[in-house]
């Protein structure tokens, strides 16, 4: 019997997961967290994108989750998107990450995808406990580092500072 179980989040539970969203992000509200859900789960994008949620086998309590979404890279084709993954756990929140990430794999899988893009900030745990714990899943995951640039909406286009003489 499986540890974890890992299915994919409904509208009908998209309440219950709130407590662990806020606890991983704390400045998030509850109707930001219910927006975000809507737009995750349109049935417009069909399997396009979604988020996974975990819970111990024995459990009902939700214990991990992570978003994702499907899309199309100029040199690898199709990618799966990850981000925001949440693992709380007291006892082992290695297993539920391993659960997530594997779920993950697979899905990528039935997808079509040549690759999962596992987004997480840089923090201790994602610089030197999950490398080794993939690796473990797949010898052949490799490790990028990437520019996280992010444009607010509200300021204005910046103009140049100078005409350039025609």
């Amino acid at each position: 019997m499986p540890k974890f179980v890992v299915e994919p989040l409904s509208r009908t539970h998209m309440l219950n997961v709130y407590p662990l969203v806020h606890l991983a992000v704390p400045t998030l509200d509850m109707c930001a967290w219910r927006r975000f859900v809507r737009l995750a789960l349109d049935g417009r994008r069909g399997s396009r994108a979604g988020i996974l949620v975990a819970k111990r086998a024995a459990r009902r309590h939700i214990c991990g989750l992570v978003c994702y979404r499907r899309e199309t890279d100029l040199i690898l084709g199709q990618v799966m998107q990850a981000r925001n993954l949440i693992a709380i756990d007291m006892l082992d929140t290695q297993s539920i990450v391993l659960a997530l990430v594997s779920s993950l794999r697979s899905l990528a899988r039935a997808n079509s995808c040549s690759s999962v893009h596992l987004m997480m900030p840089e923090t201790e745990f994602a610089a030197s406990g999950l490398p080794d714990m993939i690796a473990g899943l797949d010898r052949r995951s490799a490790f990028n580092h990437w520019v996280d640039v992010t444009f607010s909406a509200n300021e204005s286009v910046l103009k140049p500072s100078h005409e350039f003489a025609h």
